[in-house]
């Protein structure tokens, strides 16, 4: 699998549902040995139990919004990922926290690759960082 927007989560930007992607809560989802994707999914509540074990979703604080692109300016960085002894973390799920339940919040993007190849990292206790592709998270 490569880079992929979720198909109803792209129905919900044309719709007006994802809302302004500068101003909404995104976060980052770490996903665990397992975890797939689907183009079904259009909800948190598809997927969270892929959440890599013991990971917070880190929210994306230096969002923007250029040329057709989205990006955070920064690098997101999980604290002192806990050692699961099973699981590597093998994707990241985008999505928006409505702060609801959920069910609620949309999917916007599945990223398992990075410019180097598929996603496979192995927490060991220390942070595990990551760093947008210089051209942006995603692009419509």
């Amino acid at each position: 699998m490569a880079n992929t927007m979720y198909p109803l989560g792209l129905e919900k930007f044309l719709d007006g549902e994802m809302g302004d992607l500068t101003t909404v809560v995104v976060k980052l989802m770490a996903v665990k040995t397992g975890g797939t994707y689907s183009a079904a999914h259009d909800y948190m509540n598809d997927v969270e139990a892929n959440r890599y074990v013991g990971t917070t979703d880190q929210t994306l604080s230096n969002k923007t919004v250029a040329s057709g692109v989205f990006d955070n300016t920064v690098d997101i960085t999980y604290s002192s990922l806990a050692v699961d002894g099973v699981n590597d973390i093998i994707a990241f799920i985008l999505y928006v926290d409505t702060a609801g339940a959920s069910s609620t919040d949309p999917l916007i993007a599945w990223i398992d690759t990075d410019g180097g190849g598929p996603i496979s990292i192995t927490p060991n206790g220390g942070d595990v960082i990551f760093s947008p592709n210089a051209s942006g998270i995603f692009s419509l």
